[in-house]
């Protein structure tokens, strides 16, 4: 067996972590709401909710695969059916543009008008999506209704998802998000919108129909596939000091975006507990 130095491991957990995600949520992980990094005090980031056509004449709607809880929360919908997942009914009924619905979150959280609040997600440099969906789809970054309606005129940048029912992976750079062309041309680029971007959105617009979706994964740009192993808490695709280091920013507050990951013993608490947990890991990997 290998020993560990404590003192090396101390030393390692002052060098920078290489390869960690800015921030990636896996259904995988049993808990609906989405750890950005970029939540405020009210904990409202990263709760799902659904936009719909209904205030411009359409009748189109979200219908879930497991009912809400009563307070909402998706979470038994995600550990029943492993994603955000449930049946986009569009139905264009008096509208003069094709039916749609919006699967979204708010990057920071709720203001105290109810409006997302803006925050700098430039660095995540893209987004990555694993979905199923039985039509074609898109990702749809919101900047907060005020931009949306007078720096764009509601042509907000997308990038295109393909039809995949039985599932995809995609990464979509800043670069790959692109306005309609129907609306107000920004006059900033994606990549300069998004240091106050509001909402990331998975939307679903087309024919009247029914077509059933899930949302398995999502994150920056630089997000892995598949979920990480218990104990690669940074989800960098390895168990090491970088780990660590994590956990410990975890519990000092400074890297919420990871929090869903940190309790790698699963006791219910993030402590000194789960780092036993990752060098005990870290051992077992060096015999």
């Amino acid at each position: 067996m290998k020993h560990f130095n404590l003192i090396g491991v101390l030393a390692l957990l002052l060098l920078p972590a290489e390869g960690m995600a800015q921030f990636a949520w896996y259904a995988a992980d049993g808990k609906a709401q989405v750890e950005t990094g970029l939540g405020d005090d009210t904990h409202t980031q990263g709760l799902w909710w659904v936009g719909t056509d209904n205030a411009d004449g359409g009748k189109s709607k979200v219908v879930w695969d497991v009912p809400p809880g009563e307070d909402g929360s998706l979470d038994n919908l995600v550990k029943k059916r492993g994603g955000i997942s449930g049946t986009a009914v569009l139905d264009k009924a008096n509208l003069d543009y094709a039916p749609m619905v919006n699967i979204g979150f708010y990057i920071v959280g709720d203001g105290e008008d109810g409006k997302g609040l803006k925050g700098d997600a430039s660095a995540w440099n893209g987004i990555a999506i694993s979905y199923e969906c039985d039509t074609s789809a898109s990702i749809e970054l919101g900047f907060g209704q005020e931009y949306d309606r007078d720096e764009c005129n509601y042509d907000n940048p997308y990038a295109n998802l393909p039809k995949s029912p039985d599932g995809n992976f995609v990464r979509r750079a800043w670069t790959d998000f692109r306005q309609g062309g129907w609306g107000q041309r920004m006059q900033e680029t994606v990549a300069e919108a998004t240091t106050h971007l509001v909402a990331v959105k998975f939307k679903i617009q087309g024919q009247s129909g029914s077509y059933h979706f899930k949302i398995k994964s999502i994150g920056s740009y630089d997000m892995l596939e598949n979920p990480p192993l218990a104990g690669d808490v940074n989800s960098d695709g390895s168990i090491d000091v970088a780990d660590i280091a994590t956990v410990i920013n975890v519990m000092a507050g400074s890297a919420p975006e990871h929090k869903a990951r940190a309790d790698v013993n699963g006791d219910g608490s993030i402590d000194v507990a789960d780092i036993a947990t990752i060098i005990n890991k870290m051992a077992a990997n060096a015999r």
